[in-house]
């Protein structure tokens, strides 16, 4: 496991470690769809509870 994020392949070249930085954007981007979806779940419950209240009181 390297700590460092570049490495020297020969004098005057240096190459980045770009693997570690692409993994946490997509951890980034999970959470976001997981937010979203949560956010929108919560909200589809509420009003699809406020809508089977009235429907029940119907009767």
């Amino acid at each position: 496991m390297l700590l460092s994020t570049s490495t020297r392949r020969g004098p005057g070249q240096l190459i980045r470690d770009e693997e570690g930085q692409s993994l946490v954007e997509y951890a980034f981007v999970v959470m976001l769809v997981a937010l979203v979806c949560v956010g929108a779940l919560t909200a589809i419950g509420f009003w699809l509870s406020g809508h089977l209240s009235s429907f029940a009181g119907t009767f």
